[in-house]
């Protein structure tokens, strides 16, 4: 039997696609493509592949229960209670029907994919970014823009079209300060693995 794991958030920081599915990397290959059918019935807006091992919910049961797993960024946090749950109406009809065992979606579009092609990483406290604290998720660069500054060191966009995703220059020192990711477009009729090592 397939176990299933959405791990739901609301994001604090606003993003260019307000609901988002971040799939974890797993150690052995493992075809995605029902798991982002599913996200995408529920109409999300983008998923994201992230090939490294992560300290999220997600990657450990991915890991180690072989769930198809997604951390899930739902939109805005808001005081409780106070969230317009219309919102979540399509994900609470897609969890219905993964619920009750019916056929199950599987068509990949509209959704938007992105694949982590890059870790920023805070080396020491002299870490800076380049751009606003509060940019928006998926925020995009053009190649050779600079994104971030670390003792002499420039790290810039290696490519038109990168991303951010969950920049943050307050943390500490060794930790992540930001996700780089790409566009790409997958093919629904071939197996669509987070970790290209395992295609």
């Amino acid at each position: 039997m397939q176990r299933w794991h959405l791990d739901l958030h609301s994001a604090i920081r606003d993003s260019f696609h307000y609901m988002f599915g971040v799939i974890p990397t797993t150690s052995k290959a493992t075809d995605v493509r029902p798991l982002a059918a599913l996200l995408n019935d529920a109409q999300m807006d983008a998923s994201v592949l992230s090939q490294s091992p992560s300290p999220t919910f997600s990657w450990y049961s991915a890991n180690h229960h072989d769930a198809l797993a997604a951390t899930l960024e739902m939109g805005r946090v808001a005081p409780l209670y106070e969230n317009d749950m219309r919102e979540y109406a399509p994900l609470n009809q897609t969890l219905r029907t993964l619920l009750s065992e019916t056929a199950l979606p599987s068509t990949l579009t509209p959704m938007r994919f992105y694949r982590v092609t890059r870790t920023l990483t805070k080396h020491t406290e002299q870490f800076a970014l380049t751009f606003s604290s509060s940019a928006k998720n998926f925020t995009l660069f053009q190649q050779g823009e600079c994104l971030a500054t670390d003792e002499g060191m420039s790290i810039h966009a290696e490519q038109d079209g990168e991303v951010v995703i969950f920049p943050n220059a307050n943390v500490p020192v060794g930790h992540r300060a930001g996700l780089l990711a790409t566009p790409f477009r997958p093919d629904a009729d071939q197996p669509l693995y987070v970790n290209t090592t395992s295609a």
